[in-house]
């Protein structure tokens, strides 16, 4: 039995608003729609697209076609073949500009799900799910969906997303709250999904960089399950603020006190959970924050040298997302993400480097407290 969370109102408005300015798609999909929350927020938006909504409980299809007399409805089990050929959405493969998601994840009692299409493949119901979904995606389209972080990370998930993410980019906008589900304590995420384009695969010219210094790699102290705010201290950046290329940064939540500062121009990146190129971020000059201990750093004395690390980074990205393993949770460890930055910045001088560890120190210390380098 699959269990029925519903998408809160809230969540349904964040997942349409991070769909950037611009894009207006003409095609509009949910293939698990539920009561319709996020096709009515979608329709709000673009109230000229075309809307094609599936469920697998025909009570939720009835009120959806009867409420909504221009949509096209089908009532579907969406993970059997047969719902690929016999429902008013089947002849629109590789044609919806906008796929919104919130997938049955339930595993309790289950066991992996096998890929009709691909005899040799299993995954959880939420993997499958996306991975029907994205047939239907146009090659400009955006496929923004809810998942469970077990589907992003787990051994069972994992031969199903390496499949995907072959074609697709993968970028996890934000982590939920673990209440954000009624009657539901669930971990998920936001996450946007896109066709990769030709110039995914563009080789950039290796950059040439100053003299060099071991130990540039720096991991972020704060744990976030136990944050302490102090008005004396930095905005936080954790994973979810790696959004884009660029770290969000915001001292809305509040300010946090940690001995580890960084200043930009820096490079921050994930130390735990799926990376991809989105989560290579900036942090612009002069900007000072605390890292949560998911994140990574590494600091440069000139924006030009920032960003030519990155554009390295991204055009040699099988070798950079190969530092991060495990059999659960992807992650990498200081040690290899050092490994990797010594042969990208053969020569970083170690007195430029340390300038930031003492700006970091003067000011820890007038708090009273010590820089753990």
């Amino acid at each position: 039995m699959i269990d029925i969370h519903y998408t809160p109102n809230e969540l349904a408005t964040a997942m349409v608003e991070c769909i950037p300015e611009g894009f207006n798609p003409g095609t509009i999909a949910d293939f698990s729609a539920g009561e319709g929350s996020l096709l009515y927020r979608a329709a709000r938006r673009w109230p000229s697209a075309t809307i094609f909504a599936n469920d697998l409980n025909k009570s939720s299809c009835r009120m959806l076609a009867c409420r909504n007399q221009a949509w096209s409805v089908s009532c579907s089990d969406f993970l059997k073949a047969t719902s690929h050929s016999h429902t008013k959405f089947a002849s629109k493969k590789g044609s919806i500009d906008l796929i919104l998601l919130n997938p049955p994840f339930s595993e309790r009692g289950r066991r992996p799900v096998e890929w009709f299409d691909r005899n040799s493949f299993k995954s959880g119901l939420a993997t499958r799910f996306v991975y029907l979904s994205l047939n239907y995606l146009s090659s400009d389209g955006y496929m923004l969906a809810i998942l469970p972080n077990g589907s992003l990370t787990s051994e069972r998930d994992s031969q199903g997303w390496a499949h995907i993410q072959s074609k697709y980019s993968v970028e996890i906008v934000t982590d939920n709250h673990m209440r954000a589900f009624k009657n539901a304590a669930a971990r998920t995420s936001i996450v946007i999904i896109r066709r990769k384009s030709l110039g995914d695969n563009f080789q950039a010219p290796r950059p040439s960089f100053k003299s060099g210094a071991l130990n540039v790699v720096r991991r972020g102290r704060v744990q976030m399950h136990s944050v302490r705010f102090n008005n004396s201290g930095f905005p936080l950046v954790h994973t979810t603020e790696l959004v884009g290329g660029k770290a969000r940064i915001s001292d809305r939540d509040g300010l946090v006190l940690s001995t580890t500062i960084i200043r930009g121009p820096a490079l921050l990146f994930p130390r735990v959970g799926m990376v991809t190129p989105g989560k290579v971020c900036f942090l612009e000059d002069d900007i000072t924050v605390t890292l949560s201990d998911c994140v990574l750093a590494v600091e440069f004395e000139t924006s030009a040298e920032l960003k030519a690390a990155k554009d390295f980074i991204i055009s040699d990205w099988s070798s950079f997302s190969s530092i991060y393993g495990g059999t659960g949770a992807k992650y990498t460890t200081v040690k290899k993400a050092e490994a990797y930055f010594q042969v990208l910045i053969p020569a970083l001088e170690v007195s430029d480097f340390k300038r930031s560890h003492n700006h970091a120190q003067a000011r820890l210390s007038s708090l009273g407290m010590r820089v753990l380098t």
